[in-house]
């Protein structure tokens, strides 16, 4: 049985339902055999989940990790390199505090290691980005120690699958690597970046920091809204038994309460008076103490081009108030709250659940380009590609056709007008002849703005329409609309 990268999380939990487990032998230059052992009688019963506990009882809680983590057999990883390792992966039990540490060099790994133990952690150790997901989710860590230079798998596909997932988004991860994007992987959710190499001074603010949030049974987010109802209703919607929210109407007074108390995360609305949301983000950033916490920009203020670049370099999440906006700002505040989402009240567990279930709606979809200039085309591709999903091109309206009945599990069509051969409309008529495509999304795209192009195209089988120059924050939210719809 074979299975790489996330599909070896995906049948392991297959096997877990079915009372099974997976295991693994490998040899470098010889390649891993995955063994699937199955009982010979199948119990199927269920048991049942424990009720949630008062909302007074959960602020005395300690948060556990432990609490999550599986009670079958633990995975087993047979390897010569993990030999050199004197990590606790055979001593890790359920209540223990333990870091995961994803990092390929051995020697650094041992570093790692004997901090922790000094901490009084326990650890446990992979050497690849695939064997650190299949541990994550296996065994629930308090924290994860992240390499982004990983064999296979890179740090930074390690981190988002950690933080898709309901059973793992809760969990700090800090990034020690010699990459330096330590603003993207912040954006992603991480509680901290080291660029290597690094001190044993820094090292230990990384233990302290990790110690910090994970014995806090309390965390703390700050709201700074001047619209009173509205700072109420974001209050509302993050109040929890281990969450306190200090809300207030004034970048002044935000700045105040940042100097002297510890915040996970602060939601900002932009359009503030006196000192701007702007201002208080560039006074943030600029302070050493408090440069970073976890921005997030919540407001109704359309932004242009020039504002959402400037704002891309200092905040971690942008949000503009609208449809769905309290699920995604709910979403992102449970992010860098670090809250568990099963214990959650059972509503927000289904908020959740929707939004993640929409930003997913685009990863490993199959999407076919149809045009001719390739510099289109390529940004296109870059543009995809980046929210994960796959490309198939076709450089006119006939050739479209072709790869279409090549890939007939394409997901969505994307169709330029003007090409030679065989144009944009011709091809989608065409398209919608064949009853295999006749539901299929169509979305023309076409240098002209004139009105009465969208309905030509339209009328020639497109499901909806954009006009060059395309901006890909409109067509990945149109992607999403169309993509959602198909589901």
């Amino acid at each position: 049985m074979a299975a790489l990268g996330l599909g070896l999380t995906i049948s392991k939990n297959f096997a877990e339902l079915l009372k099974g487990e997976i295991m693994v032998e490998s040899e470098e230059g010889k390649g891993s055999v995955f063994t699937l052992f199955l009982p010979e009688n199948f119990d199927d019963g269920k048991t049942e989940k424990e009720p949630a506990a008062k909302k007074e009882e959960n602020k005395k809680k300690k948060p556990e990790a432990a609490k999550a983590r599986k009670q079958t057999e633990k995975p087993e990883i047979l390897d010569d390199q993990y030999e050199q390792i004197s990590d606790d992966r055979t001593s890790v039990n359920p209540g223990d505090e333990f870091i995961l540490i994803i990092e390929d060099d051995i020697n650094f790994c041992k570093v790692l290691i004997d901090l922790a133990h000094e901490r009084g952690f326990k650890c446990m150790v992979a050497l690849d980005g695939e064997t650190g997901l299949h541990f994550a989710d296996y065994y629930i860590p308090n924290a994860v120690l992240l390499d982004i230079g990983l064999p296979g798998m890179d740090g930074y596909e390690v981190l988002e699958h950690l933080k898709e997932s309901a059973r793992t988004r809760h969990i700090p991860v800090h990034i020690i690597s010699a990459s330096d994007k330590s603003m993207d992987a912040m954006k992603m959710g991480a509680i901290g970046y080291l660029t290597k190499p690094v001190s044993q001074a820094k090292l230990e603010s990384v233990f302290k920091k990790i110690e910090n949030i994970i014995s806090r049974p309390i965390r703390k987010a700050i709201v700074v809204e001047d619209d009173k109802i509205m700072r109420k209703s974001i209050v509302n919607l993050l109040d929890e038994g281990n969450v306190s929210i200090e809300a207030v109407g004034s970048g002044e007074e935000a700045y105040k309460l940042l100097k002297k108390d510890n915040f996970e995360c602060m939601i900002l609305d932009l359009g503030l008076k006196e000192l701007s949301g702007y201002e208080l983000l560039e006074k943030i950033r600029q302070d050493k103490k408090i440069k970073d916490l976890p921005v997030i920009i919540y407001t109704g203020q359309e932004l242009s081009k020039e504002e959402s670049e400037r704002l891309n370099k200092y905040a971690d999440s942008i949000i503009l108030k609208g449809a769905r906006s309290f699920e995604r700002l709910l979403s992102e505040a449970t992010l860098f709250l670090h809250q568990v989402q099963e214990e959650m009240p059972r509503n927000k567990q289904e908020m959740l659940k929707g939004i993640q279930e929409k930003e997913n709606i685009l990863k490993g979809r199959k999407i076919l380009i149809v045009d001719d200039d390739m510099r289109n085309v390529f940004a296109l591709t870059s543009v995809l590609e980046n929210q994960g999903m796959k490309t198939i091109v076709g450089k006119n309206g006939r050739e479209g056709i072709e790869k279409l009945k090549q890939n007939p599990d394409t997901s969505l069509v994307l169709m330029d007008i003007m090409m030679p051969e065989m144009d944009g409309y011709e091809a989608m008529e065409e398209i919608r002849k064949d009853d295999q495509f006749k539901n299929l999304p169509i979305i023309a795209l076409t240098a002209k703005a004139m009105k009465e192009d969208r309905a030509k195209c339209i009328a020639a089988g497109a499901n909806d329409y954009v006009a060059k120059p395309i901006n890909s924050d409109k067509l990945i939210s149109l992607l999403r609309v169309w993509l959602y719809s198909k589901k």
